[in-house]
């Protein structure tokens, strides 16, 4: 997504947000979010993308295990 905003305890806002889902099965597909609201205890790591380098790779091609889910204790 990109950067809409941000506030002092992290919390960011991405505009035009998608999810790559991955499958060991099936290439990484793309779940369009929109506007996303991310807590700030939440994120690990922000970074740049560029659009040109990103549109190279081929997400059909990619087989990866699915990010098990994240269970705070």
């Amino acid at each position: 997504g990109i950067l809409a905003g941000q506030d002092a305890k992290s919390n960011i806002i991405l505009s035009d947000s998608t999810e790559r889902v991955y499958s060991a099965d099936e290439g990484a597909q793309e779940v369009p979010l929109g506007l996303y609201l991310v807590k700030g205890d939440a994120i690990m790591l922000v970074g740049e993308l560029d659009p040109v380098e990103d549109s190279k790779v081929p997400l059909s091609d990619i087989r990866a295990d699915p990010i098990p889910s994240i269970r705070h204790q």
